[in-house]
């Protein structure tokens, strides 16, 4: 691509339907088929980071001059001959191939609306097809927590070193390859060689001083170009700065978008403990930080409203949240299903990895586990629903923080959670928010005498809609294991 005259500026773009009451004060090329199709986001409570939003948005190809002032219909087609060669999404396509991870934004409003004040859902762009051979383009867009996929963002990344030279079982000091590649490794630290042995090391240059066999590997002869892997410590940390590490630091997620001091207060106040791992190889971000939300009991997700990033240790809902019910429902909408699968009345939590080079799905790879059973859940229900967790997050003697675990995941699914369903009106009084928490009532949804008894509720699914929004919430029950916890 020629690059001799461009400017690396910011530019919007803003498209429309073409409809008969588009606004004329209001700039936007009015190409757009139809509104664009939204596959929201759904939190995943104490599990991973849930499944993403997606949001398509499709095109119909048209002529489009470049003179700076766009197409004038009242000019005829030989006095443009010179602007108008190929079409608006050809050329579109051509100089703009690198589209994805751009900011994409969902503008909502109504007519007479002014542009501020209307409803922005934020994107970042992944992929576009297209123009078609029939004049159709499309963008797809996921929310910005699909940077932290696998498939494009690890945790520690590749280390580019080697051994320079075989070393025996014994050698206190190594040499990395090629020659400079010392600057990129950390004045000291852990080292995996070879993917089989984790040794200490200062670094001076490319040369490393190491102390042999750590973290309950043994030491043992490596030959030249073994590989020499630095590793990512994470010591007595925060779960909130672990994920905002991860997610800034590996992933590429812009900081503006995480509230830390915000996340830090939650975890200050509803967890109050403190996590350590050493990750030996370069590991999906994704991963990392669904096991951080699993062995902490989180639930994280993209608010694409507020345009942040949303941390909430799983916990009780305030009595006194706002109530959705035959008043402010649409008619004939609440729809509720029991979830008997998600019950849990046991839990064995494994911890205290012992080598951080084997697999973090073998049990015979910690040294810990704690057991805890509810014998009354198992009585009533007649049987036991087992949560077994595999913590390389909880370290050796950590037996707080996995009783912390058990209590949490115990006392919220102690008796299974129902799934709720229902619409409100989209430009109604009404306002919802993805992972907000509320109280769902109903003639019903009663209590042991045949009262009505609200449902304590947290929204796992919002699905905007031209003239409502479709929510999907899951019951938030708490037994009292550890009051400090679930408050």
């Amino acid at each position: 691509q020629d690059r001799t005259n461009f400017n690396d500026v910011p530019q919007t773009y803003r498209f429309a339907v073409a409809t008969d009451y588009l606004p004329t004060g209001i700039e936007a090329i009015p190409s757009m088929v139809s509104a664009p199709s939204i596959t929201p986001a759904t939190i995943s409570l104490g599990e991973d980071l849930g499944q993403r939003a997606t949001l398509t948005a499709t095109f119909k190809d048209h002529k489009w001059a470049d003179t700076g002032t766009g197409y004038d219909p009242y000019v005829s087609e030989r006095d443009y001959a010179p602007y108008s060669q190929g079409t608006y999404f050809g050329k579109f396509r051509a100089r703009h191939r690198y589209v994805r991870g751009r900011d994409l934004r969902l503008i909502t409003g109504t007519v007479g609306q002014a542009l501020a004040a209307m409803e922005n859902r934020h994107y970042v762009i992944d992929s576009f097809d297209g123009p078609s051979p029939s004049g159709e383009y499309r963008l797809i867009a996921k929310d910005v927590l699909k940077l932290a996929d696998d498939n494009r963002a690890l945790a520690p990344a590749l280390s580019e070193g080697s051994l320079n030279a075989a070393i025996t079982d014994v050698a206190t000091s190594l040499v990395l390859k090629p020659t400079g590649v010392g600057a990129l490794y950390p004045a000291s630290g852990h080292a995996a060689l070879g993917g089989k042995e984790i040794v200490s090391y200062t670094r001076s240059s490319d040369t490393l001083t190491i102390t042999r066999a750590q973290l309950n590997t043994v030491a043992q002869a490596h030959d030249v170009e073994d590989r020499v892997q630095d590793i990512l410590v994470y010591s007595g940390e925060d779960p909130a700065d672990i994920i905002y590490d991860l997610l800034v630091n590996y992933a590429g997620v812009d900081a503006a978008y995480i509230p830390l001091a915000t996340w830090q207060t939650e975890t200050d106040t509803y967890l109050t403990r403190v996590y350590t791992t050493y990750i030996a190889e370069p590991t999906g971000v994704n991963q990392l930080v669904s096991e951080v939300i699993a062995q902490a009991g989180l639930a994280v997700w993209w608010d694409d409203v507020t345009q942040e990033i949303k941390l909430r240790v799983l916990r009780a809902i305030p009595t006194d949240a706002a109530v959705f019910d035959e008043d402010n429902t649409l008619e004939g909408t609440l729809q509720v299903s029991e979830q008997p699968e998600k019950r849990i009345s046991q839990t064995i939590v494994y911890y205290g990895q012992i080598n951080p080079l084997k697999p973090v799905d073998e049990k015979e790879n910690y040294r810990s586990a704690l057991l805890n059973v509810d014998l009354q859940s198992s009585g009533d229900y007649g049987s036991t629903a087992l949560r077994t967790v595999l913590a390389r997050w909880i370290p050796a003697f950590g037996s707080s923080t996995a009783q912390r675990l058990s209590d949490i995941l115990i006392g919220r699914f102690l008796d299974p959670p129902r799934l709720f369903n229902f619409d409100i009106l989209r430009h109604g009084d009404e306002t919802v928010a993805l992972g907000g928490g509320y109280l769902i009532g109903g003639w019903s949804l009663q209590d042991d005498t045949g009262a009505q008894a609200n449902a304590p509720v947290q929204v796992t699914r919002l699905a905007p809609k031209a003239d409502r929004y479709s929510v999907e919430a899951e019951e938030v029950l708490f037994q009292d294991l550890d009051p400090a916890a679930l408050v």
